[in-house]
């Protein structure tokens, strides 16, 4: 299953007519409120930049300067993560390509008063309440008493009954006294993406190394503030042997085990045959002027634009503020992937 940041907020998304996810996916969404900070709008120091122009004007529109603007915006800013949730996803995107048209140059300082002025209205207002209240309640002990006193919630996040009382009864089978909304969730899509595939899980699903489905290029680079650690992209393929190799051998070997414990590691499987959920093909038609039927046509499309090669096992590595470390084309030698993964420590 393909996971994303989606818009769970039906209200704020009509008044501020920003593109939003299918509600289905919900996996990094639970990842993002379990790393959730209670400590709300915490002052920033002042930023040198905030007078610069924003990258946005300098590079074009790049979705490495489209980050970066985030970025320096919620550093300079005085936003909590309710704020980063509701403004800096493709809602940011779109204001910012708006203000381009009203405004000569584009400074940080003119964007954050216009972002102040959206936190004024009373749509955000509200919008910012029930993503707060959302939060504590996804952190809070699962119980079925608990999801029924909240079922506008859930209706949101599972809009089709069915699926909805079925996730109702497997929060029932597996409450306890410790686990959160969150992290029976997370177990709950996590066996449904095992019923979705038509493929053998890979052996690499043995490893003890968090891997994560890859979405885009954009989203992923994005949660490297919630993750707290590098990226590396795993481009991979279900009928890749090289690919089985390193995964049945060197992910096992302790040195290249732990190194890659430091990471957050997005698997980017090219051939997988799952159907593109409609929502999905609209939004990446929309983004690269291309119809994909399957998520593996996107993944390998996307390899092939970003990093011009179609190489499989093919590694890319991040460092925690989205900068490109480097790349690693499979070599059968786990001594130079060893040295690879070290780039984290230049």
């Amino acid at each position: 299953m393909e996971l994303f940041v989606f818009g769970f907020l039906n209200h704020f998304s009509a008044q501020t007519k920003c593109y939003l996810y299918p509600m289905k996916q919900i996996l990094l969404l639970l990842t993002i409120v379990a790393h959730f900070n209670t400590s709300w709008g915490q002052v920033q120091n002042p930023c040198p930049e905030l007078d610069s122009v924003m990258a946005i004007i300098k590079d074009g529109p790049s979705e490495l300067s489209d980050l970066y603007d985030k970025q320096v915006l919620f550093d300079c800013g005085n936003f909590d993560e309710v704020d980063r949730i509701l403004l800096f996803g493709n809602f940011l995107s779109n204001f910012m390509a708006t203000n381009l048209i009203k405004y000569d140059t584009l400074s940080y300082t003119i964007m954050l008063k216009e972002l102040k002025e959206v936190q004024a209205s009373s749509a955000y207002r509200e919008s910012y309440e029930i993503s707060k209240t959302r939060m504590i309640l996804l952190n809070s002990i699962a119980d079925t008493v608990l999801f029924d006193q909240n079922l506008q919630t859930f209706t949101d996040f599972f809009p089709n009954e069915i699926e909805r009382n079925y996730v109702r009864s497997y929060i029932g089978n597996h409450q306890n006294n410790t686990q959160t909304f969150i992290e029976v969730l997370e177990n709950y899509t996590s066996e449904e993406a095992n019923q979705l595939e038509d493929e053998t899980p890979p052996p690499q699903q043995l490893n003890q190394i968090p891997f994560l489905a890859f979405y885009d290029l954009k989203t992923t680079i994005e949660n490297t503030t919630y993750y707290k650690r590098p990226i590396l992209l795993y481009f991979s393929g279900y009928t890749n042997a090289n690919s089985r190799k390193i995964e049945a051998s060197w992910f096992y070997e302790s040195r290249i085990n732990e190194r890659l414990k430091q990471f957050t590691v997005y698997q980017v499987m090219c051939d997988q045959s799952l159907v593109m959920d409609p929502n999905d093909v609209k939004y990446f038609k929309k983004k690269y002027k291309k119809t994909f039927t399957t998520y593996g046509e996107k993944n390998a499309f996307i390899q092939e634009k970003e990093f011009k090669t179609s190489s499989l096992p093919y590694f890319v590595m991040y460092s925690e503020s989205g900068k490109l470390l480097g790349t690693w084309t499979y070599e059968n030698d786990p001594v130079k992937f060893e040295n690879f993964l070290r780039l984290i420590e230049q």
